[in-house]
């Protein structure tokens, strides 16, 4: 039997209350601040190929989250500017 018939955690109400504080100000301090970031261009760049039955290259890119994925051959090109 326990002391004066009460089972208690051996935590008081002020320490779990103060812990679970704790952690909800920690729990938004790390995810509070989520916002989505966008780039407004992106370079490519890449060295050119040294084989001369290259006929050019393929770049597949998303101009936005959904939508088709858009395809374009670049021939001769060693550098894209993609916004």
């Amino acid at each position: 039997m326990y002391p004066g018939g009460k089972r208690t955690l051996g935590v008081g109400h002020k320490e779990l209350f103060g812990g679970i504080i704790l952690f909800a100000l920690l729990l938004l301090f790390l995810c509070g601040d989520v916002r989505p970031s966008y780039a407004l261009d992106v370079t490519l760049q890449w060295d050119a190929n040294k084989e001369t039955n290259l006929a050019g290259y393929i770049v597949y890119y998303k101009t936005g989250h959904s939508g088709d994925r858009i395809k374009q051959n670049y021939t001769n090109k060693v550098e894209l500017t993609l916004a």
